[in-house]
């Protein structure tokens, strides 16, 4: 061939039609997603394979498998979009990293991804030990009355006023009700949505968009107020005294590593709502999924205390102790794989992809469904039953992160995303999750308490129906 001559122009793939749902059943499963089921991914995995579409205006196409959430994460990472699938969330979170695209989410998480880093983690584990140790001595007088504590209440309670002291300095545990009530509301809001034949836009008064608007002036207004404390508090303090150690100091003084840029202030508030947000629940309810499971499987509690008595003895807990916690931290990855806090990765294809023999719409949305990748029988043998060992280390040694737990396959286990977009707090998070565990499991037995099935629901975090209801009596 002459170098005048083109290249033959590759034949477009055929595309398959994705498979799915069809009348009677397309309706049921509209139905489980408003009522919050996760069960029914599984149901349409078993049902329809490792790609499904609901054929359902806005509804995002389902994937089960590793191999496409790779494909969609990071191969292709290029040809999603991530900040317009959350699109209702934008008057809350803003453009904090959850929502930033391109150059501008680059700059910010080049920002901010040092003040989480693992040299500054250790400055908040003071806070994280004194505030389980006030919910602990709470505990005890439960456990001398032998009246049951309501675990996912506590826990989501701990994680708010942790989250609170290390990202603001602040104590905002009176604040936790109004939260709540924006990420309940938040949740049920969406979910609405899902399936609707009509998306009222968000400057309609409609009932749902009332509500948004009072959330989103509410969140505002907690922020705002303590950005402006803090601001009151550093101009009134001498020069020499030091910076407190909580992320909102140390994001109004951090400056970009290459353009030396510090942060405006709706960019301080976008980025201190994000990891507010994406920080309390999640970790709340990835410990009161935990609790949940050991007090079904004593035996593995047994083995959690044994280590947090020999590894954290008496001492105040060091960055390097908490790492160490080998077993502990295999306990808490299988319970974010079995109950993971996020459901799923919402994507949004910016050009035509071809995903397998199936062709993505431009436009079209695609929901990493980790429910189930976490669920998936060629990844994971047996994937109901509880087994920790699951993620021990062929080295013995604890892995760092989720990223270096599953030598089957990296991307058959999304907690905390993967690719370039995954969650920047990951480390804080499992830190603050093992230092818990391990003080909690060291002072109690937990047993399940007389009640109604605990039943997961999908309300943005995968929360419990009916609560965690245990019974403690001190170890």
């Amino acid at each position: 061939m002459s170098q005048d001559t083109a290249p033959p122009v590759p034949r477009e793939r055929p595309s398959v039609p994705i498979p799915g749902p069809r009348g009677r059943a397309r309706l049921a499963a509209v139905a489980a997603f408003r009522s919050f089921d996760p069960g029914v991914y599984t149901r349409l995995h078993r049902a329809h394979g490792d790609i499904v579409s609901l054929g359902l205006p806005r509804a995002p196409v389902l994937l089960f498998h590793p191999d496409q959430a790779r494909q969609v994460l990071r191969i292709e990472a290029a040809r999603f979009s991530k900040g317009q699938t959350l699109a209702p969330f934008r008057r809350l979170l803003g453009n904090g990293l959850l929502l930033a695209e391109g150059d501008s989410w680059f700059r910010q998480r080049r920002t901010v991804a040092p003040e989480l880093a693992a040299p500054r983690l250790e400055t908040f584990l003071p806070r994280i030990a004194r505030n389980t140790d006030d919910l602990l001595e709470h505990w005890h007088a439960s456990a001398r009355n032998q009246q049951a504590r309501e675990v996912a209440e506590d826990m989501i309670g701990l994680a708010f006023r942790n989250s609170g002291e290390i990202l603001l300095g602040e104590d905002l545990s009176g604040e936790l009700a109004k939260v709540g009530e924006l990420t309940t509301q938040g949740a049920r809001i969406t979910m609405r949505r899902f399936g609707a034949l009509f998306k009222f836009p968000s400057w309609v008064p409609t009932p749902d968009n009332l509500r948004r608007r009072r959330l989103d002036a509410m969140v505002d207004a907690m922020v705002y107020g303590v950005l402006d404390r803090h601001q009151q508090r550093q101009a009134a303090r001498a020069d020499t005294e030091p910076d407190p150690p909580c992320l909102l100091a140390r994001l109004l003084a951090a400056r970009d590593p290459e353009t030396g840029a510090a942060m405006d202030r709706k960019q301080v508030r976008d980025e201190i709502v994000t990891l507010l947000m994406a920080s309390f629940d999640t970790t709340g309810m990835a410990l009161a999924w935990s609790l949940h499971l050991l007090s079904r499987h004593p035996e593995v509690a047994d083995r959690v205390a044994a280590e947090a008595q020999r590894v954290l003895g008496t001492d105040a807990p060091s960055l390097e102790a908490i790492e160490s916690l080998t077993y502990t931290r295999q306990v808490l990855h299988e319970a974010m794989r079995l109950y993971p806090p996020i459901l799923g990765l919402l994507r949004m294809a910016t050009e035509p992809v071809q995903l397998g023999p199936h062709r993505i719409a431009e436009g079209e949305n695609v929901l990493v469904a980790s429910y189930q990748v976490h669920r998936h029988p060629a990844f994971w043998p047996d994937p109901e039953r509880f087994d920790p060992e699951r993620f021990a280390s062929a080295s013995g040694k604890p892995p760092a992160t989720a990223r270096t737990t599953n030598k089957r396959e990296p991307y058959a286990y999304l907690p905390f995303g993967r690719g370039n977009r995954a969650c920047v707090g990951e480390k804080l998070a499992l830190l603050e999750a093992a230092a818990v565990l391990a003080k909690i499991t060291r002072a109690f037995h937990v047993r399940p308490a007389p009640g109604p099935a605990i039943v997961p629901r999908h309300l943005v975090i995968l929360r419990p129906e009916n609560g965690i209801p245990l019974q403690l009596s001190p170890r």
